[in-house]
């Protein structure tokens, strides 16, 4: 027969050569041999470990980095030899990637990479994935304000869902007693410098007898919001609840006959009188003062403006007292939103 060909040691025919074939063709057939093994083992320069395979580890010619992929356990195990004793490697070679706790327990790797920022996680099934963490696994109380912080905190702070996420709600610059406010027709909460002012009667105002005078109150002692106008003595709160209070004095003129006269503050809304105050009678034969008081809670809707009137029908024009004594104020109260 004649001389086989080849290029690597499968190419090889182990029956080959026959006894009948010329001994002149051995050279032939070791050249053969010695072109295969150099193919099949390239830059090999000195002694070559392969893995060995078995339920116990080599005890023959075994020289560190030897490999042996012990086939007792399940899953079967890759140890490596570091030139004393084989080190078993957390690695299965019977299960894609892998990664080997123990004899028996392992977990298999992503096959990909996950999402930016995502840790990686296990399920549970000995699978390891890129996942959020889930909140059940956070213990109680393990999160604190360094963990939640928005950026720029400051005391006073507050934080607040606006629908697609949480968002930060800054404290009021130069706090003046603001309320956190949230009305039905708001998407979210906001600082809200209640509405409040007290003001006084700088001069006295003559009043006519038989009619409704305005009062004025020239004189803040203190506005809020800005939302009194001492210059036509009208209040134009903000929306919400008020409790509002007024008080007017009157000398009573001399020489009255009767008891029948009487002095009237009414609390007027948008220009008409929507509340009456307390009605007073005037002395009898006496110049004595009298007053009268108003005091009602009222919800006002942000464009409602709200006046003090006088009525006196004494028979004659008198003047209110002026000073402290005659005042008008109003203050915002803590209740929500009516409308």
């Amino acid at each position: 027969m004649g001389i086989e060909t080849g290029n690597y040691i499968n190419d090889l025919d182990a029956d080959w050569p026959l006894a009948t074939d010329n001994v002149s063709d051995g050279d032939n057939h070791l050249r053969l041999i010695k072109k295969v093994i150099k193919a099949s083992f390239p830059g090999v320069d000195r002694v070559s470990e392969y893995i060995y395979v078995n339920t116990t580890e080599p005890t023959v010619s075994v020289g560190k980095g030897r490999l042996w992929l012990n086939t007792s356990t399940t899953p079967n195990l890759l140890y490596i030899y570091d030139g004393s004793n084989f080190k078993k490697l957390p690695i299965s070679t019977t299960v894609d990637y892998k990664l080997m706790g123990n004899d028996t327990v392992g977990w298999v790797l992503p096959t990909a990479d996950g999402t930016a920022n995502y840790p990686l996680t296990t399920t549970g099934s000995n699978v390891l994935a890129f996942a959020q963490i889930d909140t059940a696994a956070i213990a109680d109380n393990a999160v604190d304000g360094a963990k939640i912080a928005m950026g720029s905190d400051a005391a006073g702070d507050v934080l607040y869902h606006n629908g697609t996420d949480y968002v930060r709600l800054a404290k009021p610059g130069t706090p003046k007693g603001e309320i956190l406010s949230f009305n039905t027709s708001a998407v979210a909460p906001s600082w809200v410098l209640g509405s409040g002012f007290y003001a006084s009667a700088s001069s006295g105002t003559s009043c006519a007898s038989g009619s409704e005078t305005k009062i004025a109150f020239a004189t803040e002692a203190y506005d809020i919001n800005g939302d009194y106008a001492s210059g036509d003595s009208k209040w134009t709160p903000a929306k919400g609840h008020y409790i509002i209070h007024a008080l007017v004095c009157v000398a009573t003129p001399a020489g009255l006959a009767s008891y029948s006269k009487s002095l009237l503050c009414n609390l007027y809304k948008n220009g008409a009188k929507v509340y009456e105050g307390d009605q007073e009678m005037m002395r009898y034969d006496s110049d004595g003062t009298v007053s009268s008081a108003i005091t009602v809670n009222v919800y006002s809707s942000g464009s409602d403006y709200w006046e003090i009137f006088l009525y006196q029908n004494s028979g004659s024009t008198i003047t209110s007292e002026a000073g402290n004594i005659a005042r008008f104020t109003g203050a915002a109260l803590p209740i929500g939103d009516s409308t």
